[in-house]
């Protein structure tokens, strides 16, 4: 008797055993699947966040169709299939997320591609342009072959290229207008007398205009703007000049006489200096004790006491010559 009790303790230990190994690996294989679709579901969520619900939409309900299965199997305890299924949804997921990527970036650089085309950037930049033509091409052929990590990154690559001939367009149009900018303030310096009475700047103006216009040809357009910049600010510089420079003037009115017009406080305010005027304005007075109004005359500035003294001179000996006159 207690032989067969020990054959049966010894019987249900190994089939106890057994069931406990089946527990195990059943676990192992429903924590596999559960993962494996955990993993399937954020990759789908991940796709049509990158818009494969616009740009791979087929590819993305094979993977949702797949991954249906893979629950199913899970409801039924076939774990194999369930972890079959759920891996054939990612890899569809993955391929969609891809494929929508690679499609909106070509979408981007065509559209970048283009605008450049337009804007006439092939004038400034043509082997930029080129360039990101060509990267478009290649990214368009690529994703054909469905390889399309390798389409976004050609097309990225592009769509860089389409903009960095735009910023060169743009440069290039502000260097144009800078130097005509430039041109023109130098024309105006000129008029306005800067060859005699600010040479220096108007000199400095016109080389870095001529150097402007060199670095525009070679499209070196930082350089370009720099020097244009340059230029408008020393020939606005000398137009300043030429204006501080300008001799003032005054227009005779009724009761006026040289001495009356020294005198004043915004003349030279001495009565004296009244020769100065009558030097500077020769060709219109003929005789300093007869003016008329309307009349217009430059007020030279006196360069030193020397010039005063000499004024007074010839203001003092023309009244003793009109008293012996008299």
């Amino acid at each position: 008797m207690a032989r067969y009790f020990t054959l049966f303790l010894c019987l249900a230990a190994l089939f106890g055993c057994a069931a406990q190994k089946v527990i195990i690996k059943d676990d192992k294989a429903a924590v596999a699947a559960s993962s494996a679709i955990t993993l399937a579901k954020q990759d789908i969520s991940s796709a049509r966040e990158a818009g494969a619900d616009n740009f791979a939409a087929e590819l993305l309900a094979s993977a949702e169709a797949k991954l249906a299965v893979a629950e199913d199997a899970v409801s039924k305890e076939d774990y194999q299939v369930a972890v079959s299924f759920a891996n054939k949804a990612d890899a569809d997921a993955l391929k969609a997320r891809d494929r929508a990527l690679a499609a909106k970036a070509i979408d981007a650089a065509s559209g970048a591609v283009q605008a450049a085309r337009e804007a006439g950037a092939g004038k400034s930049s043509p082997e930029i342009l080129k360039a990101s033509e060509e990267l478009l091409l290649n990214a368009k052929s690529a994703f054909s072959a469905e390889e399309f990590k390798k389409a976004a990154d050609l097309a990225s690559r592009a769509f860089e290229k389409a903009g960095e001939a735009m910023r060169l367009l743009e440069l290039r149009n502000k260097t144009s207008a800078l130097l005509k900018e430039a041109e023109n303030a130098i024309a105006e310096a000129k008029k306005a007398g800067a060859e005699k009475k600010a040479p220096e700047l108007l000199g400095s103006a016109s080389e870095k205009y001529n150097g402007a216009v060199k670095a525009d040809a070679e499209r070196n357009y930082i350089d370009a703007i720099t020097l244009a910049s340059k230029a408008i600010d020393d020939a606005k510089a000398a137009i300043s000049a030429c204006a501080a420079a300008k001799t003032p003037e005054y227009v005779v009115i009724k009761g006026d006489c040289l001495w009356r017009i020294s005198a004043k406080k915004d003349v030279y305010n001495d009565p004296f200096l009244w020769p100065m005027i009558f030097k500077a304005n020769a060709d219109k007075i003929s005789d300093p004790d007869l003016i008329y109004p309307d009349q217009d005359f430059v007020l030279p500035s006196p360069s030193g006491e020397e010039d005063r003294d000499a004024a007074k001179k010839k203001a003092l000996k023309h009244i003793s010559e009109k008293k012996k006159s008299n």
